[in-house]
């Protein structure tokens, strides 16, 4: 046996040694001009390979195996260049950049097997680049998307957001980092994501279905953070970032050093996010609505000539306040205080704890740690991908509490102060995929994958019982270009287990050992369920001419339901309600149709895409009514709060919609930029009328529209200055679901933002620093977006409105400071 171990391993180690490698050199020219561009970045996704021009516009790629590849030439001011490239021997090559600030031909990596050009692939796919992201006003990675056509996002306050993807979210989108899912405590409404925002360097997104390569859970969509690209070889590259907004105060900065020596490449940086409350001219200064972020990521790997091998890492840690809405009858807000270790009074807020940048209960505090194992191996015409991830989350809940009520002997979880619920996440995901050589001009693409996820609880409150999850799935995609015509599909099969813990409580709330449960009463009955099924998806996108493509694609997807709408049953204080699930919930699966039209021309570029997604068994979850009619409420054991009774339920679904995108640049006002785009989604429950027909947490109709200009020169030392105003109109919602108040109409609202910025150079033109300014909300107009969770909490007797408002009027400041190095190379 040893022997046939040891004439394999030759044999691939004969195999890796042999695999041909070439270089791909050439330079890169302003057409207009014809003179040299320096700085443009050339990089190949699917090898993580690239370099920069340098000031003759010259450049050089080393080490690259046989094959068929996507490049891409990117420069802020230049619309980018995507060459399809056949590696067989040396290539020297010639590219012409074509000034504009049109950024539409770009490679996407999301929902396909390898990189593809955007407007050839079917499956509907939008790309945000990091000049887009540094030009927008945020407080977190999901709120910076959240203007993208067909996506919007679930708020509770400024510190938490969570994505919406054509009206579905929570479980059934996928976020993934460094192109792998990233697991959390996703099932809470209020759980956010956990990701740095400065480390994201550009974002994908599908919109609908991406269950063939990512699995259950992104049937509604997949958001993928994507991080920096690895710097050319012979280059140490370091960049400071800051930014300071007014209306929450807040401050962010990160610092990061990364580096590229002879293939081993590096990659260290840290940060940190704090903002206090946020304030606007109804709720005056929110009270308890600022959070604490601090992060950390770290990348080592090497590029080689036979692939690549990259260990990445990272630590998040949050705290957020929950803001709770309660006033007295003057509008004072209200916070819960502990008298003599035995009554909870609520006391107005002073003037020194609003201002104050301390976080009150409740809040959340939040670790997440991640590791990524990732490899890429080239065996002759085959190319293997291995990747394993590993990650812990810890969440924690707090509120304030009488101290006896912490006291329990048998929770080895237990932790101090006030914590009222803790979550311990541990994570485990393994892939691998497989891409085999063309077959007739077939590019296949094999796959499997293998999760697994244990959670334990603890804390005083229970709101899910500890579980453990299991999951196993295997794939297949293919693509496929015949003349103008540009195929892709697939099939996948999961197997999906959950299994619970029974946990039993005594009279004073506190978890019994399970070898002592004489007078105590289940909280959580144990259960096992498992549910098994396919997506497949099929496409094809035709090029009429270079201007303009026509896409269809189909794609069914699902999801097993997750542990919340299977067995809650207890007080979220995140949601402040009582939650309780049903264990006899079926998965739910989707059949989402698309339809896109493309016009991308030299001075005009138009896109609409429509869709229709049929849902079966959708789960949401609605409030409970009385016998008498009125809400059902439960009293709160420990804090006397009157509490709604919400529970889970399902039912088939309807969502269908689409987007239409304008970018009008007209001749010879070419620096000129007229942009638009308006967003419908709508959401109707099949089987049922009347005021229960339409779906929760469905977006309003919106309709942007921005005026961008760009220079690429203004003076001699200031490049790529732009300034833009944006005008957005946000209609009222009035397809809600209503049943027994669970939502509320929503008024429409328009919101002006305007926004500056540059780039100050050297006399050599090397950037010294970035500057951008903002502001967003210029008219600080009061508003409450639908999506908005606080709209729904408090009441304020002094001037009888109900919930919390968003956002006033916000300035923002934005300064990047880079540093880069040469090396001498070996």
């Amino acid at each position: 046996m040893r022997k046939y171990l040891y004439s394999i391993f030759l044999y691939l180690f004969i195999i890796s040694n042999s695999i041909a490698q070439h270089t791909i050199s050439g330079r890169i020219t302003d057409i207009l001009t014809h003179t040299a561009i320096p700085l443009v970045n050339i990089y190949i996704p699917d090898l993580k390979r690239g370099a920069a021009s340098d000031e003759n516009g010259r450049f050089k790629i080393e080490h690259l195996p046989d094959g068929k590849y996507l490049m891409i030439l990117k420069h802020i001011g230049y619309a980018s260049i995507v060459e399809k490239i056949a590696i067989i021997r040396d290539t020297i090559m010639e590219f012409q950049l074509v000034p504009t600030v049109t950024e539409y031909d770009d490679i996407i990596v999301t929902g396909t097997s390898a990189a593809t050009e955007r407007k050839e692939n079917p499956i509907p796919v939008v790309a945000i680049s990091k000049e887009n992201l540094n030009q927008t006003i945020s407080t977190n990675i999901i709120d910076a998307t959240a203007k993208i056509p067909g996506v919007s996002q679930i708020t509770t306050g400024t510190g938490i957001s969570k994505p919406v993807i054509r009206g579905l979210s929570g479980n059934r989108i996928i976020v993934l980092q460094n192109n792998i899912r990233q697991e959390g405590q996703t099932w809470g409404e209020e759980h956010g994501i956990e990701a740095d925002e400065y480390a994201i360097d550009h974002v994908e997104i599908i919109k609908g279905p991406g269950s063939i390569l990512y699995g259950s859970d992104a049937m509604g969509g997949v958001i993928n953070l994507q991080p920096s690209y690895i710097p050319e070889i012979g280059k140490i590259k370091s960049e400071l970032f800051t930014t300071f907004q007014t209306n929450n105060s807040l401050y962010g900065y990160s610092l990061v050093n990364s580096g590229n020596l002879n293939g081993f490449h590096w990659l260290i940086r840290g940060g940190q996010k704090m903002s206090g409350n946020y304030s606007n001219s109804y709720d005056g200064t929110v009270f308890n609505s600022g959070f604490n972020e601090k992060n950390f990521n770290g990348t080592i790997g090497l590029i080689k000539k036979w692939g690549f091998a990259n260990l990445h890492t990272s630590s998040f840690n949050q705290i957020i306040g929950l803001p709770s809405g309660e006033r007295n009858a003057s509008g004072q807000f209200l916070r819960e205080v502990v008298l003599n270790d035995s009554i909870i009074s609520k006391n107005p807020v002073t003037e020194k704890e609003i201002n104050s940048s301390y976080l009150f209960d409740p809040k959340q505090k939040i670790e997440h740690y991640r590791a990524q194992g990732e490899v890429s191996h080239l065996l002759g015409k085959f190319r293997f991908n291995f990747d394993i991830v590993a990650e812990i989350n810890k969440r924690m809940e707090f509120e304030t509490y009488i101290p006896q009520y912490s006291i329990n002997p048998f929770n080895p979880l237990n932790a101090p102060d006030s914590a009222a619920i803790i979550l311990n996440k541990l994570n485990f995901y393994l892939q691998e995929k497989i891409f085999i050589p063309e077959i007739y001009e077939i590019e296949p693409t094999l796959g499997f994958n293998f999760d697994y996820h244990k959670n334990s609880i603890g804390g005083r409150e229970f709101i899910i019982p500890s579980f453990q999850e299991k999951g196993v799935g295997i794939f297949s995609f293919f693509k496929k270009s015949i003349m103008n015509f540009h195929f892709s599909g697939g099939i996948r099969w999961d197997i999906f287990s959950i299994q619970t813990d029974g946990i039993n409580l005594d009279s004073t709330g506190h978890i019994v050992s399970q070898n002592d449960l004489l007078n105590s009463e289940y909280k959580f009955y144990p259960f096992l369920s498992r549910y098994s099924n396919g997506s497949y998806t099929f496409g094809v996108s035709y090029k009429i001419n270079k201007n303009h493509v026509i896409k269809l694609n189909m794609a069914r997807g699902f999801r097993s339901p997750n542990i919340s709408e299977l067995s809650a049953n207890g007080h979220h204080h995140g949601t402040d309600r009582y939650e309780t699930g049903d264990t006899l919930l079926k998965s739910e699966t989707n059949l989402q149709y698309d339809a896109g039209y493309v016009l991308n021309s030299e001075h005009f570029t138009f896109e609409i895409s429509a869709f229709r997604n049929f849902v079966k068994n959708y789960i949401f979850s609605h409030k409970l009514t009385s016998r008498q009619g009125g809400d059902s409420v439960l009293i709160d054991d420990e804090g006397g709060e009157i509490l709604n009774v919400f529970n889970y339920v399902q039912n088939n679904a309807l969502l269908f919609g689409g987007e239409i995108s304008m970018d009008l640049h007209p001749h010879p006002y070419d620096w000129l930029h007229f942009e638009n785009n308006f967003s419908l989604v709508m959401g109707e429950l099949s089987d049922l009328s009347g005021v229960t027909q339409y779906l929760p947490f469905i977006p309003e109709p919106r309709y942007i529209s921005e005026l961008h200009a760009f220079f690429k020169n203004i003076r001699n030392r200031f490049i790529n200055c732009f300034i833009k105003v944006e005008w957005e109109i946000h209609l009222p919602q009035k397809r809600f679901y209503s049943l027994y108040n669970t939502e509320t109409f929503t008024s429409g609202y328009n919101l002006w933002n305007t926004g500056t910025g540059f780039d100050f150079t050297t006399k050599k033109g090397l950037r010294i620093c970035q500057f951008t300014f903002s502001v967003n909300n210029l008219l600080d107009v009061s508003y409450q977006n639908h999506l908005n969770r606080l709209k729904y909490i408090g009441y304020n007797p002094a001037t009888g409105r109900i919930g919390l408002y968003n956002m006033g009027r916000n300035f923002s400041v934005k300064l990047i400071f880079p540093f880069e190095w040469n090396v001498k190379r070996n």
